[in-house]
């Protein structure tokens, strides 16, 4: 995160049973930049709670951060677990059942660095949405984030605004073929959008007025 005169970091979560987001600073520490209370090392910059929104939620990620400018962005990868379940296997619900809304996480998290405060701030929470395995993406031209999602029972191309974290379209993709399994998204120059699944890969080209149709249901 950062180029250039900006401030510069390198952004990674913790793993903790509670997870957080950590920002260290990536080159030298600023001379008057005094060690956070909460922080074993003077070189992070920044230690927040990821939580979409739920303190009492224990959430985790397999994906990693998703950065674009000052922000950062992660998914919920934690699925809903029965009681006779063991954890060990938690990553199979959301892998090959994640469109399974008995098993389905919800909610996408986005922080970002102030600059002026010289601190990490929560962004935005969207707790409608679910991203259960996929590697989102920022186009920083449209001001998108794009993910695989599910819907009542069928995978789906989910866009949403960078800035405001409010769908901005979902187009509906349908079985298990399109199941990324923890690929990532990825989007050319000419407006595809690949991803990999167990069955191969991927490749889209939306219409526009399917695009438009979509985003006004």
């Amino acid at each position: 995160m950062g180029f250039g005169d900006e401030d510069q970091f390198v952004v990674i979560t913790d793993g903790d049973k509670k997870m957080n987001l950590l920002l260290y600073w990536r080159n030298e520490i600023p001379t008057d930049w005094e060690k956070l209370p909460e922080a074993n090392d003077r070189r992070v910059a920044g230690i927040i709670r990821v939580d979409m929104g739920d303190p009492e939620l224990a959430v985790q990620s397999e994906q990693s951060v998703v950065v674009s400018g000052y922000g950062a962005a992660m998914v919920n990868n934690t699925p809903r677990m029965p009681w006779y379940y063991p954890e060990r296997a938690a990553m199979l619900l959301n892998g090959f059942l994640g469109t399974r809304e008995e098993y389905q996480p919800y909610g996408i998290q986005k922080f970002a660095w102030n600059p002026e405060k010289r601190q990490l701030e929560n962004a935005w929470v969207n707790t409608s949405l679910s991203s259960p395995n996929a590697m989102p993406l920022v186009s920083a031209g449209s001001n998108i984030l794009y993910t695989t999602g599910a819907r009542n029972g069928e995978w789906t191309l989910e866009g949403i605004d960078w800035t405001t974290g409010e769908p901005v379209f979902h187009y509906v993709l349908g079985d298990e073929r399109y199941n990324t399994l923890f690929a990532g998204v990825l989007l050319d120059e000419d407006g595809h959008i690949f991803f990999g699944t167990s069955f191969g890969k991927v490749r889209l080209k939306p219409r526009k007025e399917e695009v438009l149709n979509t985003a006004s249901n």
